[in-house]
Order: structure tokens, then sequence, then C-alpha cells
């Protein structure tokens, strides 16, 4: 809890610190951007925020979250359908145009095979069961 409390202020001063630069308007039309800094700066530097210090770096080492973002399919989709939508994808995202939409946006790209996509999920799935037991945080 008092690493949670101290990424949120970590959090605020940067946002702060982002209004006074850019000015309110354009951060709030970026708090999607900011958001998904928030999310993924355990150990990350996003290059769109290049002197925004990581949570490491905050001094709060050790807080992994991240987020991130991937396109499923439905469970038994064909292997080969599989293997075409991945090949395309990647080759998609490969494109400087793409990625500097998603720049504009804060958003670093990435692309992986579907198993390693698949074993992140699982990863995910383990890891924030383990911080929802922990926590004892239960849907109602």
């Amino acid at each position: 809890i008092q690493a949670q409390a101290e990424a949120t202020r970590v959090c605020e001063r940067e946002i702060l610190r982002l209004v006074g630069k850019y000015g309110r308007e354009t951060v709030e039309t970026g708090l999607g951007a900011v958001q998904d800094y928030v999310e993924r700066a355990v150990r990350l530097r996003l290059a769109a925020l290049p002197d925004t210090p990581t949570f490491d770096e905050a001094g709060l080492k050790g807080y992994d979250a991240s987020g991130w973002q991937g396109v499923l399919v439905p469970a038994g989709t064909p292997p080969a359908m599989i293997a075409k939508l991945s090949e395309a994808l990647v080759k998609t995202l490969a494109q400087p145009e793409v990625r500097e939409k998603f720049a504009l946006q804060g958003l670093d790209v990435a692309s992986s095979t579907p198993e390693q996509f698949g074993k992140h999920i699982r990863a995910e799935i383990e890891k924030w069961g383990r911080v929802a037991k922990t926590a004892n945080i239960r849907l109602d």
C-alpha cells in the first residue's frame, strides 16, 4: 500500500510537470499516453517521455506493473489462420508510419509470436492472481 501511495505521488508530480511544460489541454488530450506510461514505467523508458524517471529510478524498486495490448482470436481458430494474421500484424507494425502513429500516442510498438504472447498472458494471469490473493481482492 505504501509503495502504491508513493507511486501515485510520483505520477502526480510528473503529470503536473507535463502540464507546466505543455499546457493542460495538451496533457488532457494525451492523458491516455500518460496513463500507459504510468502502467509501464517499471524499468522501461518511453521514447515520448525521455526525461521522466522510471519507478526504479524514483526509488520504487520492485514495483512491477506494465500495460500491454494485443490481438486475440477465438479459441479453435485454425493455426494456419493465426500464423497468417500474426505475419500480417508483424509486417504492419514494422511500417515506419504505423510506428510513428503509435509513438504520437506515447506507445512503444513491440511484436511477438503467438506462442510468446500466449506465454506472456499466462504469466500475467499468474502474477495478478497472486497480487489479488495477497491483497484479498475478490469479485463480488
